[in-house]
């Protein structure tokens, strides 16, 4: 009796150690494939690469960068709030949005103001 509560205890703890991260936008490192299909933007500002399976944001970074990220979702919106610093070398900041029904439309704010996007399609 002693080893089979022992063993239902082991499994519950690492059951309880295997949660999966609930946050809705999450940093993302990109893979080769995200980075091809960046290659043809050449010009500071933020992307969205949407396939079947995930959707990105893209902050390409030319002379600012990421310092912080932000989001709320407010009747069915979510903004994404990007607070820059300048930068000494180019670079993406990349992040994840889970697969949610929680939001119809997606808003940028940078620096304060609001800005639009670029989506890029992949497969």
């Amino acid at each position: 009796m002693f080893k089979k509560m022992l063993i239902v205890t082991l499994v519950l703890l690492l059951l309880s150690g295997c949660k999966k991260s609930t946050e809705l936008i999450e940093p993302y490192e990109m893979t080769n494939h995200n980075i091809e299909t960046l290659n043809s933007a050449e010009e500071q500002g933020v992307y969205e690469i949407y396939s079947l399976k995930k959707q990105l944001i893209v902050y390409r970074g030319i002379d600012n960068g990421v310092k912080t990220m932000t989001y709320s979702i407010n009747n069915n919106q979510l903004t994404i709030f990007f607070e820059t610093e300048e930068l000494s070398q180019p670079k993406d900041f990349a992040y994840k949005i889970s697969s949610t029904s929680s939001f119809d439309s997606i808003q940028i704010q940078i620096d304060g103001k609001g800005e639009a996007f670029h989506t890029i399609f992949a497969e």
